[in-house]
């Protein structure tokens, strides 16, 4: 194996690496803005919850 060869291997593990690295951040970024709101609503929801519990 020459290393010509070794480096276009490393180079197309790198890249790999990059685009795997960057979609993980995509679909974070997007599941993020998706629950967002949902989590928002669920935490007043308890926010309320424990107010009207701890006036008991």
């Amino acid at each position: 194996m020459n290393k010509k060869n070794a480096l276009f291997l490393i180079n197309i593990f790198i890249v790999v690496i990059l685009i795997f690295y960057l979609s993980a951040i995509l679909i974070k970024y997007l599941l993020i803005k998706k629950y967002d709101n949902h989590l928002r609503q669920l935490e007043k929801n308890m926010i309320t919850e424990y107010k009207y519990y701890s006036k008991e």
